[in-house]
């Protein structure tokens, strides 16, 4: 019985120890997409839509650490902030598989 319990401990320890990586593939593989794909729609301004892009990134990723601080602060519950990644990580999804094309838009 002891060895069982153990056995499923370490498998169990394994998918969690492997979640990381999961995720760091998943990031991969949508940062591959995302930089393309300025160039699939405005070839001639893809730079400059790039570091438009990025900018409005850079804010709204200082903007969430203001409201991680906060909601911690108010709460101190990792599980509230969790949420809202993956809330925000879903709708974000969904507006881009509604809107997200290949095709080009501009020169």
């Amino acid at each position: 019985m002891g060895c069982q319990k153990l056995t499923t401990l370490h498998h169990a320890a394994a998918k969690v120890a492997n979640a990381p990586l999961h995720m760091l593939r998943a990031g991969v593989a949508q940062a591959g997409g995302f930089a393309s794909n300025h160039s699939d729609i405005a070839s001639l301004y893809a730079p400059v839509l790039f570091g438009l892009t990025n900018a409005c990134a850079s804010a709204f990723g200082s903007l969430g650490v203001l409201l991680v601080g906060t909601i911690l602060d108010a709460t101190g519950r990792w599980s509230l902030v969790l949420l809202m990644v993956a809330c925000v990580n879903g709708l974000s999804a969904v507006v881009y598989l509604a809107f997200a094309t290949s095709e080009q838009l501009f020169e």
